[in-house]
Formats: structure tokens, sequence, C-alpha cells
């Protein structure tokens, strides 16, 4: 019996997915903006679906997420670094359409979908280091240099790790495009393009400080990877 006599089956997978992460409108905390780098990250865990008449594809995850950012630059002549690891127990819900003529999927090893969904995320732990002319240094030296905004900083929670920075809990939309390929018998790889995009700001109310042109603009955790999967589908359930 084959994959393509399959309809309204349950399937577990594996995920991995290397991507390139950065923080939208990351927050200088008004002392001077430096410039964001692209910064690479991971996410991998295991994920659960139902296959409704080989079209329509519900999905629920369990997912590890390193998220954050990288900002570097020169003030003055002086050389400066942030570099924010941001840890994430993720759950993404999803919903993948399979694109095609339905009636060639019962026959066929191949399928293409696209899809959308909300990933709910838990922040785990952070780890900040900050540097001004390659000397290291903690967050307050780093923020309070050229800044108009420095009571707001001072009068705020100790921070320590840059976890009092930000919300415990974040939401993100994401979408994504691939290709399923049964190689065996219930047994499929998945290999696809997605990205996402918090939907809230990720900021805490009180670290929600205007930058230097008296506006503030809410941070968001975003992301563009290639996802890998390796799915089963039960054949008796």
């Amino acid at each position: 019996m084959y994959a393509q006599d399959r309809r309204n089956y349950k399937y577990v997978g594996i995920v991995g997915l290397g991507d390139i992460h950065w923080m939208q409108n990351m927050n200088a905390y008004g002392s001077e903006d430096i410039k964001g780098k692209l910064t690479w990250g991971y996410q991998y865990g295991a994920k659960f679906g139902w296959d409704v008449h080989n079209k329509h594809k519900f999905e629920i995850g369990i997912l590890k997420m390193k998220a954050g950012q990288r900002r570097a630059g020169d003030i003055g002549s002086i050389p400066f670094e942030e570099i924010l690891d941001m840890n994430y127990y993720v759950v993404p819900v999803m919903y993948k359409f399979v694109l095609g003529d339905v009636s060639q999927f019962f026959r066929n090893d191949f399928q293409m979908y696209v899809g959308t969904g909300l990933r709910f995320g838990y922040l785990s732990g952070v780890a900040s280091s900050y540097k001004i002319d390659e000397k290291d240094v903690d967050f307050y030296a780093f923020h309070t240099i050229n800044n108009d905004r420095l009571n707001e900083i001072i009068s705020n929670p100790n921070v320590t790790d840059g976890s009092e920075l930000f919300k415990p809990w974040d939401v993100m939309w994401q979408g994504f495009v691939g290709a399923t390929y049964f190689f065996m018998d219930y047994i499929a790889v998945e290999l696809g393009v997605e990205g996402g995009v918090s939907v809230l700001d990720i900021n805490k109310p009180e670290w929600q400080i205007k930058d230097q042109s008296g506006s503030y603009s809410p941070s968001r955790n975003a992301y563009i990877g290639l996802n890998l999967s390796l799915v089963y589908y039960f054949p008796y359930w």
C-alpha cells in the first residue's frame, strides 16, 4: 500500500530550520542608533498534523528558536557592538493548502503547498554582550553615551542578561511555501521556505523609550529561512 492511498491521515514529523533573523526597529533606548546586522539562527523540534483529503493540512508543533540581533558601527571614530541572543520555545499552529488537481495527488508522490499560521513563543532566556572600542561594558555604559533620555534608563529595573527588556511572550505571523516528497511508504521529506514577523511589540512597556528624534517604533522579531522536515504518516490512524 502506497502513500497515494491515504486520506484523512494523522502524521508526525521532526523539524529543522536554518534562518536569518533580525529585530525590526531594535530599540536604542535614546542613545545613538547603529546599524543592525543580519544574524544566522536556527529552529528545531517536532510537529503533529492532520491531512484532510490530501488537500488541507492542519499542524501544531513545539520548537526551540534562536532569535535576536547584532548591531555594530562607529560613533565618531569609536567602534560599538551590541549582541542579543534570544531563546524562545515556540508553538506554531499552521494551515497548509496543497496546490494542483486533488485527484492527481492520490497517484503521485510529490506535492507543492502554501500555508500560513501563528507562532506563540515564550522567551526562555537572553544572552547579551556590549563592547565599546573592543572592550566589554554593561548595558548602562553602552546606552548612556550621548543619551538625552538618561533618566529613563537609570530609573528602570536593573538590567543583567537583557531578559528584563522584553516581554516573556511573543506572537508571530508566519507564511511558507514548499514541497513534500514521499520516498518510502508513508514516509516523506518536506522542504520549504518560510518567514515570520511578530504581531505585537516585544519590548516591555517600561523600556518603550523614544529615540533621539522623539519618536518610538515597536520592536518585532523577524526571520526567513529554509525548513527541512522528516514526516511519518500513520497508515491505520
